[in-house]
């Protein structure tokens, strides 16, 4: 599982996800440590799923923080909703019919981004590092940077299908146009 989104719709998710797999998933992977991504850590750890997220995500939910740009004051995640295995490197966890790739970024949306890569599929699940259809939100407060998500789409353009947290799968196309309306902010960067 990638990410547990808002807390009112943790019952509605893990409800599918029980008529699908009819156990509780054995990994969840965090993108980041927004509340929107997380908040429903501990259910899904109350059912000894096991929560994977880069060490800057755990660092994050383990105190308050308060994100100016978007007027959020957000209260330290309860102990059980951080993850209990994290890294800074890339990292595989093999599924037996499958592998994921957790492909930690660069400073870019937040300091604790992670990308997952699943190569039989073809697609690569980009948390908010691309919100298509609107301008990238970069959490300065959690040391995001403009520079940081250019560097970070670029390097993740060349894989064919791209899975956002806010929006339908995207293809390689999608992923350029949204790179490129942020152009102008690019090169007053560079």
């Amino acid at each position: 599982m990638i990410d547990t989104g808002y807390g009112p719709r943790v019952p509605e998710i893990r409800s599918a996800i029980a008529g699908a797999l009819h156990q509780s998933p054995r990994w969840l992977i965090d993108t980041h440590w927004h509340f929107d991504h997380t908040d429903g850590n501990s259910t899904f750890a109350e059912d000894q799923t096991t929560v994977v997220g880069h060490a800057n995500c755990r660092a994050r939910m383990s105190q308050d923080q308060f994100v100016p740009s978007l007027e959020w004051g957000v209260r330290s995640s309860p102990r059980s909703a951080w993850p209990v295995l994290t890294f800074n490197a890339a990292v595989s966890i093999d599924l037996g019919s499958q592998t994921l790739e957790l492909i930690p970024q660069e400073s870019a949306h937040t300091d604790g981004d992670v990308v997952v890569w699943l190569p039989s599929a073809n697609v690569l699940v980009m948390g908010d590092l691309m919100t298509n259809g609107s301008y990238p939100v970069i959490d300065e407060s959690s040391c995001g940077s403009l520079h940081g998500m250019i560097q970070a789409i670029e390097r993740l353009l060349p894989f064919s299908r791209h899975a956002s947290y806010h929006r339908r799968p995207r293809s390689a196309p999608d992923c350029s146009r949204f790179f490129r309306c942020g152009d102008p902010g690019r090169r007053a960067v560079r």
